[in-house]
């Protein structure tokens, strides 16, 4: 099968692009899929459709975390490091399909897909800050309890189900993309959408797009991915180590550890984008 090809675990260990590739080709194929069959919440759909492909994928990858934490090899972060690229690489592939869908639809058509996303950006406030329109300024408190929040779900999602937390990684990716593609929009609108125009205008969005929230946005997202690994890697140790072992309770520290290193980034994330 052609995603068996592209996910093959042991090939995307050892060549980052291979999950980037495998991220945008689900994610692209999910989405005409979820237009399709799927019309009023495809936006949605999709995404459940991209995280039941990853699924096997990124278990497979808590096991191996699983099983270096239990044997102690190698350093702690050489341990974590590898599953946290592949975590970016996943994401970067869906935020690229889905930026490249929603600039290319219609404007009707790109609503109604990802509605649901376009809500998330107006509670967010994101879009308005970006074109510079006049808000409230947001609290420190507000934006570091919904951050927490998400992260915990990531983390109990990822105790519960394994690698479920890879619907949020997809969920942000996607809602981060149509704000790219929002802004890509709105900078091909004034010479509409030429061959020659619309490569510059998608270009233009992403990097506006980066600019407004990389800052903020990379340890953010970064929390949400080790709140997941933290969860994938306690959920393995409970379903193969028995508790009250030196061997889960190796285990059950590195998922405390990096939960703790999570929260620190959703700190400083915080602390970004309030100050």
């Amino acid at each position: 099968m052609v995603l068996e090809n592209i996910a093959d675990f042991e090939l995307i260990k050892k060549n980052w692009s291979r999950v980037f590739v495998f991220g945008f080709f689900v994610n692209t194929v999910s989405t005409i899929t979820a237009s399709i069959i799927f019309e009023p919440a495809a936006g949605l759909v999709a995404l459940f459709l991209v995280s039941a492909a990853a699924f096997p994928l990124m278990n497979r990858m808590f096991e191996e975390e699983e099983a270096m934490d239990v044997y102690g090899q190698p350093s702690f972060f050489a341990r974590h490091a590898k599953i946290l690229k592949i975590y970016s690489g996943f994401f970067l592939g869906v935020l690229l399909s889905t930026s490249l869908a929603y600039f290319a639809m219609d404007a009707a058509h790109a609503n109604n897909t990802y509605r649901f996303q376009l809500s998330a950006l107006r509670s967010a406030s994101i879009n308005d800050r970006a074109t510079g329109a006049a808000l409230e300024p947001q609290t420190f408190d507000k934006i570091l309890l919904n951050n927490m929040r998400v992260a915990a779900i990531s983390f109990l999602l990822s105790v519960i189900f394994g690698a479920a937390a890879v619907f949020i990684v997809s969920w942000n990716a996607s809602v981060i993309a149509v704000f790219i593609g929002i802004l890509a929009k709105a900078a091909a609108a004034p010479f509409g959408f030429g061959v020659l125009s619309a490569p510059g205008a998608f270009f233009y969005g992403l990097f506006s797009a980066a600019g407004t929230i990389a800052l903020h946005g990379i340890p953010e997202v970064m929390s949400y991915f080790v709140a997941g690994l933290a969860g994938g890697i306690i959920s393995v140790g409970l379903s193969k180590e028995k508790i009250n072992t030196d061997r889960f309770y190796r285990v059950a520290k590195d998922g405390a550890t990096l939960f703790s290193l999570a929260i620190l980034l959703i700190f400083v994330a915080a602390a970004i984008e309030a100050y």
